[in-house]
């Protein structure tokens, strides 16, 4: 399977996931991606972040080079509902103001790595950890905040990229050019309930 670049996918077998700690951060140090803030966080916020329970970052280490090419940090988070959703939840018998997600908090792919289907493995690292929490908790849709960078072409800009993998806009923060998304999750959630 080829990507609109024609570049091969990265291979999964030569992709390790680990959480970051004080024994894996070493591998933070040479990143390098399109959002300089995404890049800061990494370096300056995650670990902490991370020892202090607000979110957890997996680092993806090419197992043949040894380097990090590409980060996820998610946590839980909560979706509210008004308008439409509310409307939708409330015909089959959700009455809530607001439901459970994961947010995707950061996800970045260092440069050389990028178009070649990291982001969209990474999408199904999220909503597999969504399922899982489900399984114990109830967790119904994945969250995340699209940067809108006007720095950023339009062509290569995130929000195109979570459209492409299903996520819909749910509110734009022009302030720090935000664009807050969500996924419904049911699909996935349907097969593995037990009868």
């Amino acid at each position: 399977m080829t990507n609109q670049l024609n570049l091969k996918e990265y291979p999964i077998e030569d992709i390790e996931v680990i959480e970051l700690t004080d024994a894996t951060s070493t591998y933070i140090s040479d990143f390098e991606c399109d959002l300089e803030e995404l890049k800061k966080f990494l370096e300056e916020d995650a670990l902490n972040q991370s020892k202090q329970s607000v979110n957890k970052t997996f680092l993806w280490i090419s197992k043949k080079n040894k380097k990090l090419i590409a980060y996820i940090t998610i946590c839980a988070d909560a979706i509210s509902l008004d308008g439409v959703r509310k409307d939708e939840m409330q015909r089959v018998g959700i009455k809530y103001k607001s439901l459970p997600a994961l947010k995707i908090c950061r996800m970045a792919v260092k440069k050389d790595y990028t178009k070649q289907g990291i982001g969209k493995r990474m999408l199904s690292f999220a909503i597999t950890r969504a399922l899982k929490i489900n399984d114990e908790a109830a967790c119904r849709f994945i969250t995340l905040d699209a940067k809108n960078d006007e720095k950023i072409i339009e062509s290569l800009k995130p929000i195109r990229f979570y459209k492409k993998m299903g996520f819909e806009e749910l509110k734009r923060r022009p302030k720090d050019n935000t664009i807050h998304m969500f996924r419904d999750i049911i699909d996935f959630i349907k097969p593995r309930l037990k009868p």
